[in-house]
């Protein structure tokens, strides 16, 4: 890589929090909210005014993506002079999970039969919308009881030749606890562009760039492309399908078999019923990673599709308390 590009890692490093932990240790949840704010903002800060850039490279993604599961990276966090009491709200609550008494194979099986039943791609494509939010702790009033969740939605296009385009724009922003209260004015309201990016040919970069097959082969060749190592891991499977998910739409035969590789690990795990933040009907399954955060991954009761991620913190992580929503990323919705 070049010297351009490693000043530029190491100034968003940098730029996120002046005050690193070290460099051998797990990846935490605030971690994981970092890099999928990375992801999703490609290294490009919001902007007060809608601006189209054209970068010379795009080589963040590519660094990024298989970070929590092939990696051990130096990431650093914010640093902040106070820290909220336990009952403060700074992130969204928690989904409501209702026990069915499902089993993994059993949400397997109901996704299988609803995916043969429902349209979708025929072939992966170069095109994803999604909504998303992430901890940011330059975000949060020290003074204040609850904060105000910001969500963005991203549109990504990009082609074989890798070119391309990105867009986000703000979402409908709410308070974490959920409170009628008015919103600041100082908050960008819902449709505001906060940054767009034009690839010319050779300036996104992604590690699979052949549409991936449909079929279980197909599959893992995807994800081992975007950084599976360990397909035992229901933790690993589940962080990189999210980060293949950044990139593709993918088929229902695909989605199919990304649960069927979540049914033959042995870690994965059934939260049960809820409705999620844009409210539609999903079954949450749930992966763990040793001293590090929980993963949930959404099923939609309706089509059988992955249609969200949520970090979750396992341990406390001033100013993150245990427990704490660190990101959700939803796809195929079109708000919060």
């Amino acid at each position: 890589m070049s010297d351009d590009f490693d000043r530029e890692i190491a100034r968003l490093m940098r730029e996120l929090d002046p005050y690193p932990r070290g460099q051998d240790r797990e990846l935490t949840a605030a971690d994981l909210a970092v890099r999928d704010r990375i992801l999703v903002s490609a290294a490009a800060p919001p902007a007060r005014s809608p601006r189209r850039r054209k970068p010379r490279l795009f080589h963040l993604t590519m660094w990024v993506a298989p970070v929590a599961a092939t990696m051990t990276i130096v990431f650093v966090m914010v640093a902040l002079s106070g820290a909220f009491t336990p009952a403060a709200a700074l992130t969204p609550a928690p989904l409501a999970y209702r026990d069915d008494g499902a089993t993994i194979g059993d949400v397997v099986k109901a996704a299988e039969s609803r995916l043969d039943s429902v349209t979708g791609p025929l072939r992966a494509v170069r095109h994803v919308e999604s909504v998303g939010w992430y901890y940011r702790a330059e975000d949060v009033d020290t003074a204040a009881p609850t904060a105000v969740i910001r969500p963005e939605e991203t549109t990504l296009t990009w082609r074989e030749d890798l070119s391309g385009h990105t867009r986000t724009v703000a979402g409908q922003p709410y308070w974490a606890d959920d409170s009628d209260e008015p919103i600041p004015s100082s908050t960008s309201p819902a449709g505001t562009v906060l940054w767009e990016m034009a690839f010319e040919p050779g300036q996104f970069q992604s590690p699979v760039l052949a549409v991936p097959g449909d079929d279980a082969a197909g599959v893992r060749a995807l994800l081992e492309g975007y950084g599976l190592n360990d397909p035992t891991s229901a933790f690993d499977v589940m962080n990189v399908a999210q980060t293949a998910m950044e990139f593709w739409t993918l088929t229902n035969g695909q989605h199919a078999e990304i649960l069927r590789l979540l049914l033959a690990t042995e870690d994965a795990r059934v939260l049960g019923s809820a409705v999620d933040r844009v409210g539609r009907p999903v079954v949450g399954l749930a992966a763990t990673r040793a001293r590090g955060p929980e993963l949930h991954l959404l099923v939609s009761q309706t089509t059988g599709r992955v249609v969200g991620f949520e970090t979750i913190a396992t341990e406390a992580d001033d100013p993150i308390p245990e427990g704490a929503v660190i990101s959700y990323r939803l796809w195929e919705a079109a708000a919060r």
